[in-house]
């Protein structure tokens, strides 16, 4: 994150960000780990490994098609 907080592109997107909006673009990716993780073990240990598994990957899957298609459609804006 600290390689991208100072470039022109970071800031125009986000309307260059005040320091507490900052500290929550920042700190979203480590609660969302948090509670991935959170989910994951409850899910593990509820139904199996492999469907764990398979839940995170459809969960990937659906996330890279919502950062594509908000590319796509930010570049043709």
């Amino acid at each position: 994150m600290s390689g991208v907080l100072g470039t022109y592109g970071y800031k125009n997107y986000f309307n260059n960000p005040v320091s507490y909006r900052q500290g929550g673009i920042t700190a979203s990716m480590p609660a969302g780990s948090l509670l991935g993780s959170l989910a994951s073990s409850y899910i593990a240990d509820r139904l199996s490994r492999k469907v764990a598994i398979q839940v995170a990957s459809i969960i990937w899957i659906i996330g890279s098609m919502l950062v594509l298609s908000s590319r796509v459609s930010h570049r043709y804006l």
